[in-house]
């Protein structure tokens, strides 16, 4: 699973052609979350924005975090919000018309069209176990940030959603021998705990911060709906699948399902 993850045409043709898959995932999380916080205020706070920043921000998606915090940001700070999709970008372009701060390029972290030391922060929220080349998308994130200037990348760690996995493999949708669900397949490529050493490689100081939260699902659909935006809707036993996270609802009142997210500080 390593090797979609990765893949450039895949990630731009297909996962995240359109916002549709990744608002499904959002959506789940923001619905049946379990702390009084939401995640975009929490990444918010922990990015430590300050007067006159100018920061970057690769893989902004659907531009959900200013979306839902740009009232917060200072008036003085700037915003260059960047994804690799047109798609993506052109949501994140209505989501955010109210802030005059941000604009908006189109293209790969890997190969940054700024100047050396240009940026006091750079953000890469869930988006670095999709990079190629991790050392050296590192090095050209560091290039770009000021002396001093920080990464904050928010990720996943291993345990994320193991439960979901758990389920697709006892409902046969998915094949014992597959280890992780794709979430902790990213979170193997880039996550809380094996994020930590590249990132000591290329900056002077890397912290780790995590966000305390689970999901209490109480709808079928909501949850399907996610499974589909990662796997697609050819399930070969959808039905088991469904007779399953209903049962559990009934039986509890909601389907668990455990997080282990958070956010990797690096500071250049």
């Amino acid at each position: 699973m390593g090797e979609i993850i990765q893949d450039r045409d895949y990630l731009l043709n297909q996962q995240y052609r359109q916002p549709d898959g990744l608002q499904a995932r959002m959506f789940l999380h923001r619905a049946y979350g379990t702390n009084a916080d939401s995640w975009t205020k929490w990444v918010y706070d922990q990015m430590n924005l300050a007067d006159g920043m100018f920061v970057l921000e690769l893989g902004c998606g659907t531009g959900a975090l200013w979306q839902e915090q740009g009232k917060r940001l200072p008036a003085d700070c700037r915003l260059v919000l960047s994804d690799l999709s047109p798609g993506m970008l052109a949501t994140a372009r209505g989501n955010v018309a109210h802030m005059p701060q941000a604009v908006f390029y189109r293209g790969d972290a890997g190969c940054l069209p700024f100047d050396d030391g240009m940026f006091d922060m750079v953000a890469a929220h869930h988006m670095l176990y999709h990079v190629s080349d991790l050392p050296a998308t590192l090095q050209e994130m560091r290039r770009v940030m000021r002396p001093g200037g920080w990464l904050c990348a928010a990720t996943n760690g291993i345990a994320h959603m193991r439960e979901l996995h758990d389920l697709l493999v006892e409902s046969g949708n998915l094949p014992e021998q597959v280890p992780a669900v794709k979430a902790n397949d990213s979170a193997r490529l880039f996550g809380l705990e094996s994020g930590i050493v590249p990132l000591r490689v290329t900056f002077a100081r890397v912290e780790r911060v995590d966000f305390t939260q689970h999901l209490q699902v109480r709808d079928v659909q909501p949850m399907m709906d996610y499974i589909y935006s990662m796997w697609g809707h050819d399930l070969p036993h959808e039905d088991e699948l469904r007779r399953r996270i209903q049962a559990e609802i009934d039986r509890q009142g909601f389907f668990f399902i455990g997080k282990s997210q958070g956010m990797l500080k690096a500071q250049r």
